[in-house]
């Protein structure tokens, strides 16, 4: 992405200006990730209440459960927890770097189970979705992690 960092000079951005616009484009693609989240686990909730037999509707929080379990131990594994656990981890212990991978999966099980009605909430997969954006937009823009800072 030498294109960027190539812009930002050619445009005498100052550090904190090209802090600022880091921080609009992280910002601008996690919202849209959230809202394809959220339409993601509602078209799952569709699509799972409306061509289901009625005797087999109890069964579909655990099909969803077991879906986003399975999609989780094989493709995160190393990323164990919940969405801010593993941000905070990845902060403290791996400077800020988070798998896209793991993220990925771990955002397709969580909507696996909100979408067929399992117990859980939208908050922590949409805090690790936007983890990972900014984890991947920084990688992407060639940010470095520094304690308290962030450089190009």
């Amino acid at each position: 992405m030498g294109a960027v960092r190539t812009a930002a000079v050619r445009l005498r951005l100052t550090e904190g200006q090209r802090q600022v616009v880091a921080a609009f484009l992280i910002g601008l693609a996690t919202g849209v990730a959230a809202a394809v989240f959220r339409l993601l686990a509602q078209f799952l909730s569709h699509a799972s209440r409306g061509s289901s037999a009625w005797w087999l509707r109890p069964l579909l929080p655990a099909a969803g459960a077991l879906l986003g379990s399975l999609l989780a131990r094989r493709f995160a594994a190393d990323a164990a927890g919940h969405g801010v656990p593993v941000v905070i981890k990845a902060v403290a212990l791996g400077g800020g770097r988070l798998r896209s991978g793991a993220v990925a999966a771990k955002t397709l099980a969580a909507a696996a189970t909100i979408g067929s009605g399992g117990s859980a909430g939208i908050e922590g997969p949409i805090a690790l979705l936007g983890a990972g954006v900014g984890s991947g937009l920084g990688q992407l823009l060639g940010i470095r992690s520094s304690p308290g800072l962030c450089s190009w």
